[in-house]
């Protein structure tokens, strides 16, 4: 066992791999969940309920540890992750009805809309001001929605892929507000207790919207219940903790870049796992939907630093403690928690 292990555990061996190979690690496990949740093949409702029921012994456990190394949250941040747990009870509700009636694989694309609702919840609350690249392809994005969405299709499916996609953009707007939201409480050292929180908040929440579409089933069969341990593991847990402890330390535009493999990797997934075929037309609005999530995630300039290991050098102050924290830009400071959905 090497001097690393023995002294740092699994964090230890982690720190060795490198935040890139680490994000990337990350975005596979998260990529993996909404063809988990297809192979489950179970209400909405009873997917929503699940989720919690599995990763919420794992979360305390973090959740427990992170109180005793760094103290509990301040009282005035726990009334906002509370509202952030609604938010992604709501996306998480809203994506996994939107990928039986879109599939997977489209509805992993669409529900990325968050890079361009960032910067308007940035505008209305704070003034900040839209970048110019960002006023220039958002007009191409809605177009590669639609396509992707089959608005350009004919047959009998066609109004239950538009509703599909109405759901699955519906659940990026409720996972940006998350997202604006988690982004401005500094949870340095208590990232565990936030999404212990949030994932709790969001199963109650999640499951009671999921009702809409069907009661939860608290006996679904071994099968079900083992691609539901593992998406909610896998995805909730192992894929968040690999993404939350190594994304801080790469720069905005390269955690971004590297969090646009989740969406391709979910749409090759389910074209190769679950048989999907979408048409050409999908798969070019879907290319357009990830180039245009590309291309405003960029920083300004096209070029940004390489590993960073002092926090306060990618404009985060120094950890000292719980506090709410008010980025000079949201569309740059939550592009690259994309898809980190807990």
């Amino acid at each position: 066992m090497s001097k690393a292990i023995r002294k740092g555990g699994l964090a230890g061996s982690l720190n060795r791999v490198g935040p890139r190979a680490q994000v990337a690690a990350g975005a596979g496990f998260v990529a993996a969940a909404p063809v988990l949740i297809a192979l489950a093949d179970v209400s909405t409702a009873t997917t929503s309920f699940y989720k919690c029921v599995f990763a919420t012994p794992v979360l305390a456990v973090i959740a427990l540890r992170d109180r005793r190394r760094h103290g509990p949250f301040q009282p005035r941040v726990l009334p906002l992750l509370f509202v952030a747990g609604v938010m992604i009870g709501l996306d998480f509700a809203l994506f996994t009805q939107s990928i039986k009636l879109a599939g997977a694989g489209i509805a992993s694309i669409l529900v990325n809309v968050q890079i361009v609702v960032l910067p308007v919840l940035g505008l209305i609350l704070y003034r900040e001001r839209l970048r110019r690249q960002y006023v220039a392809v958002v007009p191409l994005m809605f177009v590669g929605i639609a396509l992707a969405a089959g608005v350009a299709e004919t047959g009998g499916h066609q109004n239950q892929l538009l509703y599909g996609a109405f759901l699955a953009v519906t659940a990026g707007v409720a996972y940006s507000v998350y997202l604006f939201i988690v982004a401005r409480v500094d949870t340095r050292g208590r990232a565990g207790t936030q999404v212990f929180v949030t994932t709790v908040v969001s199963g109650i929440v999640g499951s009671t919207i999921s009702l809409t579409w069907g009661g939860i089933d608290l006996a679904p069969g071994w099968q079900s219940l083992a691609w539901l341990a593992a998406m909610a593991l896998g995805s909730s847990v192992i894929g968040w903790i690999l993404i939350g402890r190594a994304l801080y330390r790469l720069p905005a535009d390269v955690g971004a870049a590297i969090l646009l493999l989740q969406p391709v990797i979910s749409l090759v997934l389910a074209i190769g796992i679950l048989a999907e075929r979408p048409s050409v037309l999908q798969l070019c609005g879907c290319a357009i939907v990830v180039v245009a999530i590309w291309f405003v995630g960029r920083k300004p300039g096209g070029h940004g630093v390489d590993d960073v290991a002092d926090p306060t050098a990618l404009g985060r102050p120094p950890e000292t403690g719980p506090t709410l924290q008010m980025p000079e830009s949201a569309d740059l400071k939550c592009a690259n928690r994309a898809r980190m959905r807990p």
